[in-house]
């Protein structure tokens, strides 16, 4: 939200919560006016019949479950943003182990059954291998500490 405040001059107040529960409470109780959710929790409140608007998907791409919801680099913000869920393990795992881990977690992700059940319950997949994972990650860890080191919200 920080990097809407300096590309369209509008200024938002973090707010932070313990989870994403909260967050969504605290909008419906309109205590803040505008809530970070997961698209899956957003679609889930919204097909529930909570009074929401969602303004648009930070993925790079709309989804085809949602597909008259803009990205938000299309409503003129250059910001991507999705839900990284992952599998970890501890450091040196033995190579052999680590081959079984990831054969295992990648045949579960692509199962049609699974993909299946996540498209009922509004769950966007993007299925990445171990290395862009673990790229994004560090990207992601870099820009949060500068956003820290920016703009800390506790002192």
């Amino acid at each position: 939200m920080l990097l809407l405040q300096r590309q369209a001059n509008v200024r938002f107040t973090h707010v932070p919560f313990p989870g994403s529960a909260e967050n969504y409470r605290s909008m419906l109780g309109r205590h803040t006016q505008i809530c970070g959710q997961n698209l899956g929790e957003g679609l889930r409140g919204k097909a529930g019949g909570d009074n929401i608007r969602i303004l648009g998907v930070m993925s790079t791409q709309r989804w085809d479950m949602a597909p008259d919801l803009p990205t938000f680099k299309e409503l003129g913000y250059n910001i991507t943003m999705a839900s990284l869920r992952g599998v970890g393990a501890p450091k040196g795992l033995p190579p052999e182990i680590r081959a079984k881990l990831v054969d295992a977690v990648t045949k579960a992700a692509n199962d049609p059954d699974f993909q299946s059940k996540a498209r009922d319950t509004y769950q966007p997949l993007r299925i990445l291998d171990s290395e862009a994972f673990s790229a994004e990650l560090k990207e992601l860890d870099g820009d949060f500490r500068n956003l820290w080191r920016e703009f800390p919200w506790l002192k």
